[in-house]
């Protein structure tokens, strides 16, 4: 997990002198079949965002063409889910990941807390529990991108401890559970963030 001192040198660079070389950050969310804890949790729809205001996002075809879905994600991100949303096999899924990525610095996504989990009705233990599925979505992405490309970072940034930190008043998200619209309000919160916490 991203330390909070990692989190202040990420910070510190955003609002610096301009680097040669920009940080290339990815914002990320994925919606799936069920809770981490069930055993029967796959990606089921993938968002991404760029710091440049682009974003992009797929289903997963076979877990879309699934319908074991738990009834949370039936009632809260089925209904999102239009006829034009590209419906991709994974290695389709991951020639298109790999393709809006590019090169890659920073992978961003709003972690939960283990109070997160707790209200969740996560089993007992939610500690223990949060040390292993605190980064659910980027383990999710790690599973569709195999094999992982070299250059590309292999731990990812927590969104929430960030805003924790600066105190970020965090912006209305009308489009929950749609991870492209999700993955754009990560970007919009980290900006938040960078420019010291202003609406």
């Amino acid at each position: 997990m991203t330390s909070e001192g990692e989190a202040a040198r990420t910070l510190g660079m955003a609002g610096g002198d301009a680097d040669v070389s920009p940080t290339r950050r990815i914002f990320l969310d994925t919606e799936f079949t069920d809770l981490p804890w069930t055993g029967r949790s796959r990606l089921l729809w993938v968002g991404l965002a760029a710091e440049d205001g682009t974003s992009w996002s797929a289903l997963d075809a076979e877990a879309a063409a699934d319908d074991c879905v738990s009834p949370f994600v039936r009632t809260a991100v089925l209904p999102h889910i239009r006829p034009e949303e590209p419906r991709l096999r994974r290695d389709e899924l991951r020639r298109a990941i790999i393709n809006f990525c590019g090169s890659p610095d920073e992978f961003w996504a709003w972690c939960p807390t283990p109070d997160d989990l707790v209200s969740l009705d996560a089993p007992t233990g939610a500690e223990p529990l949060h040390a292993r599925l605190w980064d659910w979505d980027f383990q999710l992405l790690r599973k569709v991108v195999d094999p992982w490309p070299d250059a590309w970072p292999t731990s990812l940034c927590d969104l929430q401890a960030l805003a924790a930190r600066t105190g970020v008043a965090l912006p209305e998200n009308p489009s929950a559970h749609h991870p492209r619209h999700d993955a754009l309000w990560n970007l919009r919160v980290y900006e938040l963030a960078a420019s010291g916490g202003g609406g």
